[in-house]
């Protein structure tokens, strides 16, 4: 959301102390929200909030639906665009993008030296059988072929046939009874050939980066090579800028490929539980490939769980997460901690690329445990992560991850770092702790609201996680004493207080780029600017499981606010907002 006030408020606006001091606790009766407002803005005693991203986002289906990933003519405007690397400036492309290969030859060695033996390469791109029913007069009019020599010399060709290669495989060995469907053909290889063609890449990644990135920024952008990249990451990158490409065609060709990415993905050497105990693993740069295909399988959840089919989703949620928390703890989260940037000088003891490894590996652990909030708050399932997992240090501020520099990416890091001493010390886990005390002190308070949107989006959803998991799953048949809601109470209140400091003392925005400014779209806020809906929806939720009223017996069953477990769809809770459609701000800065 932009930082503007809603319309008719008044420019002076209540005192930080009247603000909190409405914050709890709180009546979600119609009536009392009404009065709430009414006594902070007398003015606007009928403007009142709804549940404007959660409403949309668990009614709904696919990306561009759910999330934000921009307007519909914003990515025909990024579709229509052309480049491998969209949005860096030519001579920051160059730095970034002049990579090399294995040998060490820079991409653009690769067009002119390697030229002469580029088409017998990739003719193995295109495998016809001769004795296909597909007459040969047909095959060399057909639109792979004439799309084949248009791209013959292009960078990006021989990531197109490793990509085949790879689904060719995973189709032609699927086992028994695969949820693979697809039988391998010419006309499938062609169909293949089309989607993933160098061109295609290039537009599925920018419409990746500019409409799906903001809201998973788990990849290091400015330093992302698709010549480099593995085909598992790269090809569930595609796939996901090709759901929310504005072409239709597209989005139902990326649906026939889902099964065989997944399975594609899911069988990655790199993904195998005895991981340490294999010879190969033990290479140079195993954690560093083993992390990318943990980011790829993550990725196959995303499109599956949000395009795909019913089964999908439930295998998804029952199977296939599964693995992203075996891996996510082979990764050790309690030895992902970065450095003090106060104790490091630029020109000598700070590593960008040591900064990226880490930063990476902290958001990709931090988003897994975010998808188990996801599963539990909108699926109502058990959780299968607990906080204490979370050991790893905090996420870093955009600015520093987002810096198409290493000068610029330590200059960041050393302004935060003034906001936040000792960042490297804290993790989720550790200020979670703090934050179900009953009063949060002012200099931590002040210290929280710097932490930035992504951090304060994982504390509120572990805070969900947490009343959930103590009060729904682990105390529906026993007794709830008033213990368990103070703490989650104190911790929701504390973290409104963080949250309104942030945007009335601090004044920041999260979307402070102007949204039509196509080339900077990636750097946005994602769906994260609407923490304070899921903080609105815990509070609903807390309220419905509780006792009425502290005089009413706590020796009895808490109340669920869902009453299905392992729901595929979201209208339990769609329902539930429903019920409390109509909010009063009570007090919070919602803007």
């Amino acid at each position: 959301m932009n930082s503007v006030l809603p319309p008719g408020m008044p420019s002076s606006l209540p005192s930080l102390d009247e603000l909190e001091a409405t914050l709890w606790p709180l009546d979600l009766s119609i009536s009392s929200l009404n009065a709430t407002w009414a006594d902070i803005c007398p003015e606007n005693e009928n403007l009142l909030v709804k549940f404007n991203f959660l409403s949309s986002f668990t009614s709904v289906n696919g990306f561009a639906n759910s999330f934000r990933c921009g307007s519909l003519f914003q990515r025909q405007q990024i579709a229509s665009m052309e480049g491998i690397d969209w949005g860096i400036t030519p001579k920051e492309a160059s730095n970034f993008f002049s990579v090399s290969n294995a040998s060490g030859t820079s991409m653009t060695a690769i067009d002119t030296e390697s030229s002469c033996n580029m088409d017998n390469v990739l003719q193995r791109t295109w495998r016809w059988d001769r004795s296909s029913n597909i007459g040969g007069s047909e095959l060399h009019s057909g639109p792979g072929i004439s799309c084949f020599h248009n791209w013959a010399h292009h960078p990006l060709a021989l990531k197109t046939q490793e990509i085949i290669d790879r689904l060719k495989d995973a189709v032609q060995h699927k086992p028994r009874n695969s949820f693979i469907t697809l039988e391998w053909s010419n006309l499938v290889e062609q169909t293949c050939l089309i989607f993933f063609s160098p061109p295609n890449i290039c537009k599925f990644l920018r419409i990746f980066w500019s409409s799906w990135y903001p809201n998973c920024p788990i990849v290091h952008r400015p330093t992302f090579d698709p010549l480099s990249a593995p085909p598992s990451l790269l090809s569930s990158m595609v796939i996901i800028g090709a759901c929310l490409s504005p072409e239709k065609n597209d989005n139902q060709i990326a649906r026939a490929w889902f099964n065989p990415i997944e399975d594609m993905v899911f069988n990655d050497q790199w993904l195998e539980e005895d991981f340490k105990t294999s010879t190969w693993a033990q290479n140079i740069g195993g954690e560093s490939n083993r992390l990318k295909s943990l980011q790829a399988a993550y990725f196959v959840c995303l499109f599956q769980n949000w395009e795909g089919s019913d089964i999908s989703k439930r295998r998804i949620r029952r199977h296939r997460y599964n693995t992203l928390i075996a891996i996510a703890r082979d990764l050790q989260p309690a030895s992902v901690i970065h450095l003090d940037t106060l104790l490091l000088s630029y020109d000598q003891s700070f590593q960008w690329e040591l900064f990226i490894e880490t930063e990476e590996k902290i958001r990709t652990l931090s988003f897994i445990f975010l998808l188990d909030g996801a599963f539990m708050i909108f699926n109502n399932m058990p959780p299968r992560m607990v906080v204490a997992e979370l050991e790893m240090s905090i996420t870093c501020p955009e600015e520093s991850f987002q810096a198409l520099t290493e000068r610029d990416c330590f200059a960041a890091l050393s302004t935060w770092a003034e906001k936040v001493p000792h960042h490297h010390q804290y993790s989720i886990a550790s200020v979670l702790a703090t934050m179900f005390r009953r009063d949060l002190h002012e200099e931590k308070k002040e210290l929280y609201a710097h932490f930035g949107i992504i951090n304060l989006f994982i504390l509120v959803t572990e805070i969900a996680q947490k009343a959930l998991h103590t009060l729904v799953f682990h105390l529906q048949n026993a007794m709830a004493p008033p213990e368990a809601f103070q703490r989650i109470e104190n911790a929701l209140q504390n973290w409104s207080k963080v949250w309104v400091h942030r945007k009335t003392i601090l004044c920041q925005s999260d979307d402070i780029l102007d949204a039509d400014s196509l080339p900077q779209m990636w750097k946005r806020a994602g769906f994260m600017e609407d923490s304070l809906e899921f903080w609105l929806l815990c509070n609903v939720i807390l309220e419905r499981i509780k006792p009425s009223n502290e005089h009413e017996d706590w020796n009895t069953m808490p109340g669920r606010a869902l009453k299905r477990f392992d729901e595929t769809n979201m209208k339990q809770v769609n329902d539930l907002m429903k019920q409390f459609e109509i909010f009063s701000l009570s007090g919070v800065c919602y803007w």
